[in-house]
């Protein structure tokens, strides 16, 4: 994609380490607001990239997704 992007060295999900096959895609969709993660009421956040997605959360991917590119 245009522009690259270069995610951050230090993961912003602590289920989604800098050796994941996902690692940049989930970074850009933090740094773009796509997606926030999930508070873990410590301080960290968690993707959780293993669990099924809500027609809510998937409502509001495409919303914020649509904001980012349009």
């Amino acid at each position: 994609g245009s522009p690259t992007f270069v995610p951050p060295a230090t993961p912003s999900f602590v289920d989604v380490g800098t050796t994941s096959p996902v690692y940049q895609q989930v970074e850009w969709m933090k740094a773009s607001g796509i997606s926030t993660g999930t508070s873990n009421g410590n301080g960290t956040f968690s993707y959780k990239p293993l669990d099924p997605v809500s027609r809510q959360a998937m409502s509001a991917f495409l919303y914020r997704a649509y904001h980012v590119a349009g």
